[in-house]
């Protein structure tokens, strides 16, 4: 759906090639497996959380795999001595999980109108 609504917009989701563009994603979030991009570019930098990406889910069946990827948006701990999660942090989520999301396209330049007179 997030995509669907990107490419309506004449964009994509998000991709992120390096620390910066992650960087970029992190400042946008309001604080409140194996991976194709949907604009079909490689992946080429990660940014993983520790022990990420685990396929982690409740109930053991495929509609229940966590297939896409989600950027924590604050660092807390699941569990008192548990992993903490960094805001920024990349985690495999599941692809029906309804949350905020980043549209990424290219730069255009639009050539200014001039009137002679």
């Amino acid at each position: 759906m997030a995509n669907l609504r990107c490419i309506q917009s004449n964009a994509h989701l998000a991709s992120v090639n390096d620390a910066n563009e992650n960087n970029f994603i992190e400042g946008l979030i309001s604080t409140g497996g194996s991976v194709v991009w949907t604009d079909g570019s490689r992946l080429t930098y990660t940014n993983w959380a520790p022990g990420e990406p685990n396929n982690d889910h409740v109930l053991p069946i495929s509609s229940h795999q966590e297939n896409c990827v989600g950027v924590y948006s604050k660092t807390y701990r699941k569990w008192p001595l548990g992993a903490e999660r960094k805001r920024g942090k990349w985690n495999d989520a599941r692809c029906d999980w309804r949350c905020p999301y980043v549209c990424k396209r290219p730069i255009q330049y639009i050539r200014p109108y001039i009137t002679l007179i």
